[in-house]
């Protein structure tokens, strides 16, 4: 399937403005696709994939999020190449006002939650490929 095949279908687009809006630009332009005119904007992954089962509309979605929709039966994962170009996110915040002890929860569940996401990348990495420093025969 290529992004050819893509364009005369209705899309959920992320909002203009958003984080996600300009990869999923880039990604049109670089295949040679102008930005779908039949397009609903929103950055619910909800309001999403409700759209996308009960529609013919196509959406770019993280790839463990569509993995979950695709689980229960709400969407079906197109192979389709999408280079990653999301930027890393980071949180910020004034050192001079303490946080407050839910904030530091928070920050502490993102830390647990984002060393689970680089674990299972790395497992699936190196079952995936032979690691560098080994030896085949």
């Amino acid at each position: 399937m290529s992004w050819e095949d893509l364009k005369n279908f209705p899309w959920v687009l992320p909002p203009v403005g958003s984080l996600l809006r300009d990869p999923v630009e880039k990604a049109f332009e670089e295949h040679g696709i102008t930005l779908p005119g039949n397009a609903v904007e929103t950055i619910s992954a909800n309001v999403v994939a409700r759209y996308v089962q009960l529609s013919d509309a196509l959406a770019v979605m993280a790839s463990d999020v569509a993995k979950y929709y695709e689980e229960l039966g709400v969407v079906t994962i197109l192979a389709v190449e999408f280079a990653r170009q999301v930027p890393p996110i980071g949180i910020i915040w004034n050192r001079e006002r303490p946080l407050s002890p839910s904030a530091l929860e928070m920050m502490q569940c993102l830390e647990e939650v984002a060393a689970q996401i680089v674990a299972v990348r790395a497992a699936s990495i190196c079952k995936e490929k032979p690691a560098l420093n080994s030896v085949a025969a």
